[in-house]
């Protein structure tokens, strides 16, 4: 089994969803809340480029990130006091297998950081982009002062944000999905999709190539 391509399924159909749920929002002229998606589409595209690019690897970094997020899980269920027993027995033996297995240590499991994933396939210029999304993202002042502004002389407030897309969302989500659709057809044995895809770039001015891993100095 190739365990890439599975992962790459899970990873590539996300963005699909992500997609279709940022153009229903965009044409309900509701572009300000595309932003915590627009955040997930970046990471889930990127991602599906790694695993065409790393295959196992990747798949080996991802299963080493989701042991270590099972065990601050379990160390949180500790602290609070709250019994396993409360949970669906299914749900139970997976969250012990995961945290059962042995996984050796590997040496790109820096990229389970994002930044160091950007960095790796040279998209150094999309990290400011994503440090703002990711801002109006989480709990902040970037994303209430949306809503108000408290000059010297006023207080003034809004029910609809400042700044309603505060990128292209349509355009910039289509293209993380084709850049997704590429990365898959590439882990896919007989790349079904690759004249299909030669034919969207041509049409719309895309490069029909993934980014290239830097090579190790």
């Amino acid at each position: 089994m190739n365990r890439a391509a599975v992962v790459g399924w899970g990873t590539t159909f996300h963005v699909v969803h992500l997609v279709q749920a940022i153009r229903t929002l965009h044409a309900a002229g509701q572009c300000h809340a595309t932003v915590p998606l627009m955040r997930s589409v970046m990471e889930y595209a990127l991602g599906t480029m790694w695993l065409a690019d790393a295959g196992e690897d990747a798949v080996d970094v991802l299963n080493r990130r989701l042991q270590g997020s099972k065990r601050k899980l379990r160390a949180d269920l500790e602290l609070d006091s709250i019994s396993l027993a409360d949970f669906p027995a299914e749900a139970i033996r997976t969250f012990m297998d995961t945290l059962a297995a042995q996984l050796p240590p590997h040496p790109d499991e820096r990229l389970s950081a994002f930044r160091h994933l950007l960095q790796e396939y040279g998209f150094e210029k999309m990290i400011p982009v994503y440090d703002v999304i990711s801002g109006h993202t989480h709990l902040s002042l970037e994303g209430a002062q949306e809503f108000f502004q408290n000059g010297d002389a006023e207080l003034r407030l809004w029910q609809q944000p400042r700044h309603n897309e505060l990128m292209p969302c349509e355009d910039v989500c289509l293209g993380m999905q084709f850049d997704t659709m590429l990365a898959y057809n590439e882990l896919l044995r007989t790349r079904p999709w690759t004249a299909q895809l030669s034919a969207i770039a041509e049409d719309h001015g895309l490069p029909a190539r993934l980014a290239a891993r830097r090579p190790v100095s």
